[in-house]
């Protein structure tokens, strides 16, 4: 298996997945997800940008498609 296939080290963490929003908020940020519904991203978008516009961290955990 080539690096296209796998990734290069330390691009993809799994086993297990990290909850990145529960990290955020563990912290005192705003945060969503993990969002894997693209149609779910554009309410999370405006949600998150109200958010920083309050002056607050913002952060969306989204679940992409590896290359």
């Amino acid at each position: 298996m080539d690096v296209a296939a796998r990734g290069l080290p330390g691009s993809t963490l799994t086993d297990p997945n990290i909850d990145f929003a529960k990290m955020a908020q563990s912290m005192g940020a705003y945060a969503e997800g993990p969002i894997s519904n693209p149609q779910e991203l554009r309410p999370a978008l405006l949600r998150a940008v109200a958010r920083v516009e309050k002056g607050e961290v913002a952060l969306l955990d989204t679940i992409t498609q590896p290359r």
